[in-house]
């Protein structure tokens, strides 16, 4: 194991009974029969999922490792320890004072540097179990090397373990991105069109990733004229943002402004509330509007807050063309700037998504799919018809801000299938 300290966040879903940790550069790696697996993060099940002669135990972790080349038959390596009643865990005892802070909230904390060689594996000094398996949630894919520690490990006894089930009370985990989240990790794909990891073979990376290539409804398309129906009855769409706390990230393939506490509003489409989670930019535009492409284009990304409703994530979309700076890229840029090169995050303060100019007065509406793996279909897309402005400016310093091969982070077009696009608006 070749792990080292580095740049954490812990990341409570609200939906998860799963503390997630997930480190924001290299944390290290482990070889399986030569192969090289990353660690990407850590979570927690209780009680554990595996067991062992028929006993289950307290609780289990999950670290999960992801393959340095992606062409490796098996692609996800997961390190499995169990835990038993006893002794308070050394390395939970660090992140309690934080779980509890986040008790009930859907948040995401930094936490600076973190070793997690500090979590107590022992593999190669003591006996584990190794079989292939899938992963313990959807979309269970299989293939994933398991390593299970065979001897139960101490673990906190009642008053942490209740901080824990206190802030984690809902079930669902998300050992990786789940399939209806955009993925984050930029070493996974990129934009490069000739490359082996390029948007013609995303589909071919990853078995949960097949919807890149096998999908009818993706994302972006050309919104033509001819294509589309005029809706009489249209309103306005309607918006309830607020100034919240934000984070900017630099994902490597994207510019991406996050309000981590979910505290930022909503949009309101067809009586479903879609609550806003984050806004990156694409350049140049990946929607055209009657063949043309802009010079950039925004997605504001929201989740609806039924899980249960048929579409679950819409996406609203800003075309901007060459001209006037953008009064709210203006608040950015400088830190922007800072960040060239780097997959790096850092607190921006309150920030009022409604200074993003989009008015939802007259819009192109369709079903489609994220722009990016895993392509997720069911997207409800809006993209706003009045077209703002950028200096050029300002799209050379965002592309020059991602690493080289997403200096173009635009998808290619997608074929339209016959699916219906509307255009809502008072003059429709």
């Amino acid at each position: 194991m070749l792990y080292k300290p580095t740049k954490l966040i812990v990341k409570n879903r609200g939906h998860d009974i799963s503390l997630q940790i997930h480190w924001l550069k290299s944390a290290g790696s482990i070889k399986i029969n030569g192969t090289e697996y990353f660690l990407q993060q850590a979570h927690w099940h209780s009680p554990s999922e595996h067991a062992i002669d028929g006993i289950r135990y307290a609780l289990e972790v999950h670290l999960v490792h992801q393959a340095k080349d992606p062409k490796v038959k098996h692609n996800l390596a997961v390190i499995g320890i169990l835990y038993k009643y006893g002794k308070p865990d050394a390395f939970l005892s660090k992140l309690l004072g934080d779980i509890s802070a986040m008790n009930d909230q859907i948040h995401e904390k930094p936490l600076g540097f973190v070793d997690p060689t500090h979590i107590d594996i022992r593999m190669g000094r003591k006996a584990y179990y190794r079989y292939i398996g899938s992963l313990t949630v959807p979309p269970c894919t299989e293939g994933v090397i398991w390593s299970v520690q065979k001897q139960g490990q101490k673990q906190p006894i009642f008053i942490p373990l209740f901080l824990i089930f206190s802030v984690l009370f809902l079930c669902f985990s998300a050992s990786v991105a789940s399939n209806d989240e955009e993925v984050e990790d930029e070493r996974e794909f990129d934009y490069n069109e000739n490359g082996e990891k390029g948007p013609h073979r995303w589909g071919d990376l990853k078995v949960e990733w097949a919807a890149c290539k096998n999908g009818a409804m993706q994302s972006p398309i050309d919104l033509t004229n001819d294509r589309v129906k005029i809706m009489t009855d249209s309103v306005k769409l309607q918006k309830n943002y607020k100034p919240a706390e934000s984070i900017l990230k630099n994902r490597g393939h994207d510019i991406s402004l996050q309000w981590p506490d979910h505290k930022a509003g909503s949009i309101t489409i067809d009586g479903i509330e879609y609550v806003l989670l984050q806004v990156h930019w694409h350049s140049p535009s990946e929607h055209t509007i009657n063949g043309k492409r802009y010079a950039l284009e925004a997605h504001m990304v929201h989740k609806a807050a039924d899980p249960n409703v048929k579409s679950k994530l819409a996406v609203s979309a800003l075309l901007y063309e060459d001209g006037s700076p953008n009064d709210f890229l203006s608040k950015l840029i400088s830190n922007i700037t800072d960040m060239t090169d780097e997959v790096q995050e850092r607190p921006m303060g309150v920030i009022d998504p409604n200074l993003i100019d989009i008015d939802g007065v007259e819009y192109y509406r369709y079903v489609g799919s994220l722009t990016v793996p895993p392509c997720t279909e069911g997207v409800l897309w809006i993209i706003n018809k009045k077209i703002a402005t950028v200096s050029k400016e300002q799209v050379h310093a965002i592309r020059e801000a991602v690493h080289d091969y997403a200096e173009q982070n635009a998808r290619p077009l997608q074929l339209h299938n016959e699916r219906v696009m509307e255009l809502h608006g008072p003059n429709s």
